[in-house]
């Protein structure tokens, strides 16, 4: 008998374990179920429920799904002396079309081509590795095809952007920088009121002055970046800004027809998933929707280690997609 006390010992010690451990997780979860049907968020500021629905500044708000939303790309890509376009291309223009069905409206956010976020690596064949952190415009240089990168860069702007998992960026257009004069030319050109001074395209071009842009003085406009490392692309950011605000108040005086035309004469420099049903729908709404302008990422540039790098203002940018993507969801009376 005395044999045993050890063995009895040892499962007595055992089963107050077990006790200890039950007794921990199911207070757990009790907590959590109880934060769940007051509907009260575990920290402070932005935090999402698990569903359609996140918490910010104590107030509860819902996914708005009236949105529709297209993510354009700018790729530098000038093509290679066989007739192809260089794979590893990054893309020099980021932006986010939100459309509201609803209120017949659009805005544009406008995203800081440097911004650090965490991107999927992938082999030629599209096949996901691993991620990293990096420049968005990287997003773009994974993948074999045109569509496989437009992809790679839908998923780490929607990563950025919050995205939940069960909702994704509706539609994506990727165009060739050097389709930029044909698309001011299209519009009979684009009117833009400098903010700062831009000597490079004439002495006319100083900070106030109202100028329209066509041809290849319209690319060097949106494309040139000066030899100043941590500022250059954000001055070039604000000049990309006055000119998709100045394209599309002339887009909207374009008659549909004229507009199909133009995108037509572009087809050879964007890749898209769109059909051409939808493209014609978009074009059609985007012409009749109310322009609720421009708004570009906060945060800071930074020089790295040998780049520049954004970083993005956390909080800024989650009362951003609040505003965006998300309504007050009603309190109970």
């Amino acid at each position: 008998m005395i044999a045993k006390k050890p063995a009895k010992i040892f499962w007595t010690v055992l089963i107050v374990a077990v006790l200890a451990v039950s007794l921990f997780l199911i207070t757990g979860l009790v907590e959590k179920i109880v934060n769940r049907l007051h509907e009260e968020p575990q920290s402070p500021g932005y935090s999402s429920s698990g569903d359609l629905s996140v918490f910010f500044d104590g107030k509860q708000y819902k996914r708005n799904d009236t949105l529709e939303t297209i993510l354009v790309m700018g790729i530098d890509s000038i093509e290679t002396p066989d007739g192809s376009r260089e794979d590893s291309a990054q893309a020099d223009f980021v932006a986010l079309i939100i459309l509201d069905k609803l209120n017949k409206s659009f805005r544009i956010l406008h995203i800081n081509r440097d911004t650090m976020t965490e991107i999927q690596r992938s082999d030629a064949l599209g096949t996901a590795s691993n991620t990293f952190t990096g420049q968005l415009a990287l997003a773009h240089t994974f993948g074999k095809t045109d569509e496989l990168r437009c992809r790679n860069m839908v998923a780490a702007v929607e990563n950025l952007l919050y995205f939940p998992k069960n909702t994704s960026i509706d539609h994506y257009f990727s165009l060739t920088m050097d389709a930029i004069p044909m698309i001011a030319d299209g519009v009979g050109g684009v009117t833009v009121t400098l903010e700062n001074d831009f000597p490079l395209l004439g002495e006319e071009y100083v900070k106030g002055a109202t100028v329209t842009l066509t041809g290849e003085d319209a690319l060097t406009f949106v494309r040139y970046r000066n030899n100043d490392a941590t500022g250059s692309n954000m001055e070039r950011m604000e000049r990309q800004r006055l000119f998709i605000a100045g394209l599309f108040a002339k887009y909207t005086q374009n008659s549909f027809d004229d507009t199909l035309d133009m995108v037509e004469e572009v087809t050879d420099y964007f890749v898209s998933d769109c059909t051409v049903s939808q493209i014609s729908n978009l074009v059609d709404r985007l012409q009749t929707y109310t322009d609720n302008g421009v708004q570009a990422l906060p945060g800071e540039a930074k020089l790295g280690r040998e780049y520049v790098e954004f970083y993005v203002d956390e909080e800024a940018l989650q009362r951003l997609i609040v505003e965006c993507f998300y309504i007050p969801v009603p309190t109970a009376q």
